[in-house]
């Protein structure tokens, strides 16, 4: 381990809300390794009931929480600018009352969070980017105020999009159920399911996952998360993939059980993304928990960078239109069966294991630090 660290990030999502997120899990495996963290949530604005300014994470005695108060309308210029004054107080306040030295690292996520950057101005300048950056504009901004950038776009990472000397690559952490203990050998009444989780919406390709529900009579198909997006409404998911041999689960994948609970009725993943530029730029954890569980994979071939690791192990199957998904579905099934197959899957989910990825994390930005640049 490197001199333990000490790590402040300024996150989007309140810390319960993140569980199961990458940084959730990637700040619990650097605080298993001796680093101090502290995790500034979305501020809270006066008038609503908000914890205390500082508390510890119970599970996570070497994380702490902070929650600033601000004003209502951040959105509107003037308080915006006044609500990150108010925040960057309640940073500095947080950090006297807790008695830590100045930190090596802050990390931002989104631009409107790169103010905390300035809090302290010694420290290293991380941008955690995880996909797609639909401004390029703002890209630009936050590449060239970071000192580092951390992206789990292994296309991100291939272009140096950010720049030869700034950008990394620190893929997503997976630390969903293991094959030892997915409980895959138990044998479940009726036919065997296979499924995928996450939001029902625009990322997916529903018309794909439509027709193969329909095409495909033999097993039964269990999808699990949001009915919906911004893009498409939950009555016309329902619409698209209810079936007599289709369970839908609406259920959030911040719920830890029910993703195990997922993992454990079926026998096959599936990754039904659409070839968008998004998905061309995103890392999907579902692949990850996939594979960390055993199964083989049917995925479409949304991402040349995203599946490079992948596409040639035995029990991932790549596919282009509902007719291979069908033929493949049997011959995964087959496959899931086999010990050396499943082994070889697990092994490929090990380096994204969040200790792993703080291994990783650790060297990067001890590299930064001592060379005094990204």
């Amino acid at each position: 381990m490197t001199n333990p660290l000490t790590i402040c990030f300024a996150g989007t999502f309140e810390w319960e809300a993140n569980l199961r997120r990458d940084v959730h899990r990637l700040f619990e495996g650097l605080a298993a390794r001796g680093h101090r963290l502290v995790y500034v949530e979305p501020a809270t604005p006066f008038g609503r009931p908000a914890p205390a300014l500082v508390r510890p994470v119970p599970s996570s005695p070497s994380i702490t929480l902070v929650t600033p108060r601000t004003i209502r309308g951040q959105r509107i210029t003037p308080i915006g600018t006044a609500n990150a004054a108010l925040e960057r107080r309640a940073l500095r306040k947080a950090w006297d009352l807790l008695g830590l030295p100045e930190p090596d690292v802050v990390m931002v996520h989104s631009a409107r969070r790169a103010f905390y950057w300035y809090v302290f101005r010694s420290s290293l300048r991380v941008w955690r980017n995880y996909d797609f950056v639909g401004d390029p504009e703002e890209a630009a901004r936050m590449a060239e105020r970071a000192d580092v950038v951390l992206t789990t776009s292994p296309r991100y990472a291939r272009l140096r999009a950010f720049g030869d000397a700034k950008t990394r690559y620190l893929p997503n952490t997976c630390d969903e159920l293991s094959a030892t203990a997915s409980g895959r050998g138990e044998e479940h009444p009726g036919p065997p399911l296979v499924g995928t989780m996450g939001t029902f919406g625009a990322t997916m390709d529903l018309d794909l996952l439509g027709r193969l529900t329909r095409a495909c009579r033999t097993v039964g198909f269990l999808f699990q998360g949001i009915m919906g997006d911004a893009s498409v409404t939950r009555s016309e998911v329902l619409e698209r993939l209810s079936g007599p041999h289709v369970e839908l689960i609406e259920r959030r994948d911040s719920d830890l059980g029910a993703v195990e609970g997922f993992l454990r009725r079926i026998r096959v993943g599936l990754c039904p993304y659409g070839r968008t530029e998004w998905n061309l730029f995103a890392a999907p954890s579902k692949l990850l928990a996939f594979l960390r569980a055993g199964l083989p994979v049917i995925t479409t071939d949304f991402s040349p960078d995203s599946l490079e690791a992948f596409r040639a192990l035995p029990g991932v199957f790549v596919v282009n239109d509902q007719e291979e998904a069908c033929r493949a579905i049997p011959v995964a099934l087959e496959a899931g069966r086999d010990p050396e197959v499943v082994g070889r899957l697990t092994e490929a989910a090990q380096p994204y294991l969040a200790s792993n990825v703080a291994i990783e994390f650790e060297r990067l930005v001890a590299d930064a630090l001592l060379t005094g640049s990204a």
